[in-house]
């Protein structure tokens, strides 16, 4: 009766999940999706390019995010003053992130400028320019990143984790790449790896707002239509590592006053069997103060300033991973306590009432978070992109069973790598 109760309050109360999906046909794009939102005067916009760390070698690491950092500077018909009269003009946001599976470009604008902003958006990507001056300044933003995320603790306990648990996948690199690679970038290898990843067969466009799917049909045509002929769409490399030997890697200071130690193992891809159960697991361990790691390091051992559980979802082989930041206890502490509760997953079953607690946790947690627009898009894109809908996964996480739990829990819960960064000894 809660659970209906709870549901009925968000399909009335939440705007996002009555909304009318549509997937448009017969524009240069292979997928455009939009979600008709007649309740705002925004319209929120995500193009999704399929190229980062993952489609890299280690001559072109980091050339993703170094591209999608030029291609707002200017294009090839306006330059960098041009193009920031143009989105001051736009009434609006744009931004581009980088992750390991892709190049994404955020852009929120009002209602009358969508033709505007399709027009801008094409122009970066048909008609971008990789000058010389604009590839010297961002290779300097870009090895300020890299030290950014080296200063960041939490961030370098993660990359150093992240480095340690692949062998050969291009997954432990950083969004960054090597700066090795990033300093000897010429305009000709940008343009080059640029029309093999961010060509039209590699993009994704999700729209969210009160636009009609004619309107934004024709703003696609309109803003589109200057392409390079496109390679096919590539094929998906797999990798499938193993760890031989649990180790933990040398610790590195940093100048917080807390301890960060994450323990990680090897993972199933977006679209393997066991990507479901080891969700549910995820949640099992890191559901909010409902998990087990809240509940053994916080409320019985009385130390952490906060611990979960996280498992990224990749198109290639996985990686899940338990954090904990501590002013108070030792990494050897930290270790034997998670092992302890991944042995316990492998030998004492799941009751159902956790079960269904930690897959309700996971499902409203996405619920929530797509009630904002913005976070809506980006995820309709992003499910473009793994190929399942919200629902699709929610209903895959209904049928796990306790049994998937310990299988599961049995097969990945092996050998691991650990990473820890420590305060500087003063």
């Amino acid at each position: 009766m809660k659970k209906a109760l709870v549901f009925i309050l968000l399909l009335f109360c939440c705007p996002a999940f009555a909304l009318e999906t549509e997937h448009i046909k017969g524009t240069i794009l292979p997928e455009v999706i939009l979600n008709r939102a007649e309740d705002t005067d925004y319209v929120y916009i995500s193009i999704l390019a399929r190229t980062g760390p993952a489609n890299e070698s280690n001559s072109t690491a980091g050339f993703s995010a170094l591209i999608a950092s030029m291609l707002l500077s200017e294009t090839k018909n306006k330059s960098a003053a041009e193009m920031e009269e143009v989105f001051y003009r736009l009434n609006g946001s744009m931004n581009i992130t980088t992750t390991l599976d892709y190049t994404e470009i955020r852009l929120i604008t009002v209602r009358k400028s969508l033709d505007r902003a399709m027009r801008i958006i094409g122009e970066c990507l048909c008609e971008p320019r990789f000058s010389p001056e604009a590839l010297e300044k961002n290779r300097e933003n870009a090895f300020a990143g890299m030290v950014r995320e080296a200063d960041t603790p939490f961030q370098q306990t993660y990359d150093r984790l992240r480095f340690n648990i692949y062998g050969t996948s291009p997954y432990r690199r950083s969004v960054f790449g090597s700066a090795g690679a990033v300093k000897k970038a010429t305009p000709k290898q940008l343009y080059r790896f640029f029309n093999e990843n961010f060509c039209p067969r590699q993009l994704i466009l999700a729209v969210t707002g009160n636009v009609t799917a004619k309107e934004l049909k024709k703003a696609v045509d309109n803003s589109f239509f200057r392409t390079l002929p496109s390679p096919e769409r590539r094929s998906l490399h797999k990798y499938s590592e193993t760890i031989d030997k649990s180790r933990r890697a040398a610790g590195v200071q940093h100048a917080d006053s807390e301890t960060y130690y994450m323990m990680g193992f090897l993972a199933p891809a977006y679209d393997e069997e066991d990507r479901a159960p080891m969700t549910v697991i995820s949640g099992i361990l890191g559901a909010g103060k409902a998990g087990r790691l809240f509940r053994d390091l916080r409320q019985k051992h009385g130390w952490g300033y906060y611990t979960g559980c996280r498992y990224p979802q990749l198109l290639r082989q996985s990686h899940i991973y338990i954090y904990v930041s501590t002013a108070i206890g030792t990494p050897d502490e930290a270790r034997d306590i998670i092992l302890g509760l991944t042995e316990s997953l492998k030998t004492e079953p799941v009751s159902r009432e956790e079960l269904d607690r930690a897959v309700e946790y996971l499902i409203t947690q996405e619920e929530i978070e797509r009630q904002d627009y913005a976070a809506l898009t980006h995820k309709t894109a992003e499910e473009a992109l793994f190929g399942e809908s919200f629902r699709e996964k929610a209903e895959k996480l209904r049928k796990v069973e306790p049994a998937d739990v310990m299988r599961c829990a049995n097969k990945y819960f092996t050998n691991y790598q650990e990473s820890v960064s420590v305060p500087e000894e003063k």
